[in-house]
This record gives C-alpha cells, structure tokens and sequence, in this order.
C-alpha cells in the first residue's frame, strides 16, 4: 500500500511539512500577496486559519515554523452547511475575502479581526475576487446574484440581480471596472460595475459553466464546462473600455475558441502567467472528472499535452508564478508536478490512503519564498518549501518555457 509521502524517495523530508489544526477536510488555501509569511485557509468546519509561516529569523535557510497560528477566525457558522467556498486576498494584502456556504459574505483583516460581515445574499457564496487593485470585491452566489462591494466603506457597491437565471458559481475580474461571471445557465456575462444590463452575453455551452478566468494580459477570458468543453472568448481592453460609454465593440460578436477532448466535465481552468518563448502565445491548463488535465495553445486552439497520472477526478491546479512549471492534484490523492518545457512529471507527493483527496493548490514565489499549499480531505494543510526540492528551485527570470 501507498504510503503518505513525495513518489520519488530522495526529497528531503525537511521539506515537507503538515498543519494540523482544522477538525473536517479543508476546502480552500491561499497565500497572502504582499505579506508571503501568511497562509490562510479554510474548510467544512467553517473555521478559517491564518497560518505564520516565515522563515526563523535565527536560520533563514531553514523551512519555516512548525504551524505556528497567526490566527483563528473560528467558527464562522452555525449553519448545517457552512463550508468554507472561497478565499481570496485583497492585491495589497490587507484584507482576505471569505465565502461559505451559509451565503454570508465576511472579510477579514490580514491580523485575523473581522473587518464585515454582511448577508445580503440569498444562497451559498462559491466565488470571492477582489479587484486588480483597491479594495473593491465581486461575489458570485447560487441565488444567482452578484454583488460589488466597497470593502472600504463596510457596504455593498452594487447588486446584480436577474442577470442569471441560474446559479452563478464563478466571477473574474477582467479590468478594474469590468468582470465577468459564469452561472448554471450555461451563459458568461461581462458587466460594467456602474451598469445594471451586461455589456455582452456569451452563449454557446451546453450545461453549467463552472469556472472562468481572465487572462494575465486581459485580452481573454477562458471558462469551462460541465458540457466537456472550454471556451476562450477575446476580449482586448479596447472592445472592454471602462468609460461605460464607450464600449463600441461589444456590440458586435466576440471571437471565440472552443476546446475539445475531455470527455466528462472539466472542473478547473487556469492561465499560464507566462507566454510560451517560441510562439509568444499564451496557454491554458483544464481539469476535469475524466482523470485528465490538459494544455491548450490559447491561440490556435491545439491541445498541447494531455496529462493521465490521476486515477480519479482532478480537482484543482496551478501553475508555478514563474510559468516553468504545472501541479495538478485529484480525488485519488496525488499532487503531480509537470514540467511545461518537457510535458513530463518532475514531481509527485501522495496524501495518504484515506480521506486523501487534495482540494485546492496555491503555489507561492515572493521574496525568496518558494512553495506549494495543499488544501487536504485529511484534514491537514500540506506545505511544500520548494527551495529543498532541487528539480522545483527557482530559475533566473530569462528562463523560459
């Protein structure tokens, strides 16, 4: 049997450690962007943590603390249901945005204070996206609303009602004053945050869009679907103006480039923060229930790699910031590492043979840090300090993919 532990057997066990503290499977993590030391996460307990992971002042060269706690928010509901859905922080690092599954919206402060709380929805809260900059935040909920608030002021912005007619479970931001949304209505919905109508409604899945994301360079968006498809739809900031005045070119019909292979429903989708140094095109990775992830060429559509280690649905992935590098992880417990410049496995870390499932990546570069957050059914927080994993170190910034 599969022991807990990385699939190669030279990884230093120092680079490896695991955070207890929650008491149900944990759902969500991320990192915080300005302050590295600071990982927050969340779960079926309805409790969010605020780790302290810097590195010890008397050892830099040293891994971090041993699940030191920063904070604990506690448990935030009562609720039969109160899942943590969503973790997301605030560019500047100040303030974590926090959704749930009790349709409660709460934003917390990076010292672990509540900063608001606010119920102005009416279903589960699966989507929190602060903005590119400032402190406005977007929610997406199953009582098929959006909402921007002004974190700042403690209050609602604006609320969306009506612009899906079903569950909407994901938002991104594609400028400071433009987003979009996708909902079980099978539709993305790009809206002015100072309009009530959307500026364009794309339509062409099937079943339930379940996640889209904007491109780093904001030109795209790319969702995907429970119809075994994804879609990217060009969307170049000057068809997307913020003067709400003046977006002539949505007017007309938005290109779009669909994405065939899996066959079951592709549950996660992400950007590349890179462009591929022989084409200049940006790529794409998607998840889905068929065991698979995939690479895309965003631009010509071909499928670039197909990855088949997992044995169960995958759940979640991320690149690398750097772009060298792709983690999937899976219902079957398995963290892959791939190399975007070989399409092979550099890497793998198995959760263990019970409760395994790995719920959520985030990987983190930042001032000298380098290392992966695992989100773990086991109840546990894994962090992998990539600085001790020779194959995942950090390369000078001119290498490429």
């Amino acid at each position: 049997m599969q022991i807990q532990g990385a699939g190669d057997k030279t990884t230093d066990p120092q680079a490896i450690r695991l955070l207890p503290g929650h008491n149900t499977e944990i759902f969500v993590c991320a990192w915080n962007p300005e302050f590295p030391e600071i990982l927050s996460t969340g779960g079926k307990d309805s409790e969010v943590i605020l780790w302290d992971l810097a590195k010890k002042a008397t050892s830099p060269n040293e891994f971090a603390t041993d699940g030191y706690k920063l904070a604990s928010l506690g448990r935030l509901s009562n609720a039969v249901q109160g899942d943590i859905t969503s973790l997301h922080w605030s560019a500047d690092g100040s303030f974590l945005a926090i959704g749930s599954h009790d349709s409660v919206l709460r934003v917390a402060t990076n010292k672990g204070a509540m900063w608001m709380q606010n119920d102005i929805h009416d279903g589960p809260i699966f989507a929190t996206r602060f903005a590119k900059s400032g402190h406005l935040l977007l929610t997406a909920s199953l009582d098929g609303t959006l909402c921007v608030w002004d974190v700042d002021q403690k209050r609602p912005y604006r609320r969306y009602e009506g612009v899906h007619t079903d569950c909407c479970l994901d938002v991104d931001w594609i400028t400071d004053k433009v987003f979009a949304s996708a909902g079980a209505d099978k539709r993305v919905i790009i809206m002015h945050i100072d309009q009530d109508e959307p500026l364009k409604v794309l339509e062409g899945h099937t079943e339930a869009v379940n996640q889209i994301r904007t491109s780093s360079t904001g030109t795209r968006v790319a969702c995907c679907s429970d119809d075994k498809t994804s879609r990217i739809w060009k969307t170049d900031n000057q068809s997307l103006s913020t003067d709400a005045d003046a977006i002539p070119d949505l007017s007309a019909s938005i290109a779009v480039l669909v994405l065939e292979g899996h066959y079951d429903p592709v549950s996660a989708i992400r950007w590349c923060p890179t462009s591929n140094t022989s084409t200049g095109h940006e790529i794409l990775a998607t998840g889905s229930f068929d065991k698979t992830a995939r690479l895309w060429d965003s631009v010509t559509g071909e499928c670039l790699a197909i990855f088949t280690d997992h044995k169960r649905p995958v759940y979640t992935l991320t690149f690398s910031p750097d772009g060298r590098f792709v983690a999937t992880g899976g219902g079957d417990g398995w963290l892959y590492v791939y190399s975007l410049s070989t399409f092979k496995v550099v890497w793998s870390w198995f959760a263990g043979p019970q409760r395994h499932g790995i719920f959520e990546i985030d990987w983190q570069m930042k001032n000298g840090y380098n290392r992966i957050a695992l989100a773990l059914e086991g109840q546990k927080v894994m962090v992998v300090d990539c600085t001790k994993v020779p194959v995942l170190q950090t390369l000078p910034t001119n290498a490429g993919i």
